[in-house]
């Protein structure tokens, strides 16, 4: 698969099956997804409830946080499941760094794409976080690649 930012905010992911758009909605194809619910849309699946979207492609699962808290219930980590790729929001300049790595670790998820607001947040983020990887460009992504132990963080410029 190939991931794309389009923004910092919004990206592009390429599979096999389809194109998916993340912003502040989820697309597959021309399908938005607009309500709740289970999805599929060409051979990718999507379940979406208030706080989480999981989409299911390429023998991988992805899962776009909705809401930028930086703690989880035992609820809410049970929710998001085994997943290889984790979209984040960040929001404002305000985040508590360690936190958030804490919270990235929580999750298990091998590779975790912030989203962010601007470019100063961004660029915030990198300062306070040493293990942040920027990435100009596409970045292809199988799950062969994916780190076994330990998380990515990408973020894309």
């Amino acid at each position: 698969m190939q991931i794309t930012a389009r923004t910092p905010n919004s990206f592009e992911i390429k599979a096999k099956d389809g194109t998916v758009l993340i912003n502040d909605h989820i697309q597959i194809g021309d399908f938005k997804i607009t309500d709740p619910g289970e999805y599929e849309v060409s051979g990718i699946m999507a379940e979406v409830n208030n706080t989480v979207t999981r989409l299911y492609t390429e023998d991988m699962t992805l899962a776009v946080m909705r809401s930028p808290k930086t703690k989880l219930s035992e609820e809410q980590l049970e929710e998001l499941g085994a997943l290889q790729v984790l979209f984040f929001p960040i929001v404002s300049s305000d985040f508590n760094a360690k936190e958030l790595v804490n919270l990235f670790t929580q999750t298990e998820a091998p590779l975790i794409i912030p989203m962010f607001e601007n470019k100063t947040i961004l660029d915030a983020f990198c300062l306070s976080v040493p293990s942040c990887e920027r990435q100009a460009g596409a970045l292809k992504i199988t799950k062969s690649q994916l780190p076994e132990e330990g998380s990515r963080i990408i973020v894309f410029e």
